[in-house]
């Protein structure tokens, strides 16, 4: 593993296993921050990337039909937008399952705020995405995995990290 880029919401780490190189950028967008200024931060640090298997997987703390059922967005001020023509933009790939239990649950409620994208060369390598309930945090864990490679390695891991 090499870290590539570290910066206050978003970490891009290139992970290498036989002659596979994925780069998976982690990030994290407080509901309190303007989420045009947050995926600004995303988009720096995947312009300055120069590998193009990309796997991104985040809290976006925002709700879309794109990665969730039909649910009004609460961060009216951006409506998605921002992320939305960014994922448009770079023509990423989302892995969610609408179909799948929120990402997010509370005893106030529930939401699908968290996404998993990767660039159109890892597409044909989409193996599981799944939502899995757990009581240890207020966010389920989300397990995902490539299948295929160069070397007919699967290459897989857990979505959620300790951003927090």
């Amino acid at each position: 593993m090499l870290v590539r880029s570290i910066t206050a919401h978003v970490v891009a780490v290139e992970l290498s296993m036989g002659g596979d190189h994925i780069t998976v950028v982690a990030f994290y967008f407080p509901p309190s921050l303007a989420q045009s200024c947050l995926v600004r931060e995303l988009e720096g640090v995947c312009d300055s990337l120069s590998n193009r298997f990309l796997l991104l997987a985040g809290d976006a703390n925002t709700r879309s039909t794109l990665w969730g059922p039909a649910v009004q967005d609460h961060r009216h001020h951006d409506e998605g937008g921002p992320l939305i023509d960014f994922i448009l933009a770079m023509n990423l790939y989302i892995r969610n399952d609408s179909a799948s239990p929120p990402t997010f649950e509370t005893d106030r409620g529930q939401s699908w705020i968290d996404i998993t994208m990767s660039s159109q060369p890892l597409v044909p390598r989409k193996g599981k995405w799944e939502v899995s309930r757990t009581l240890l945090s207020d966010h389920n864990f989300i397990t995902f995995s490539l299948t295929g490679s160069s070397s007919a390695t699967n290459v897989s891991g857990p979505f959620r990290l300790g951003f927090r």
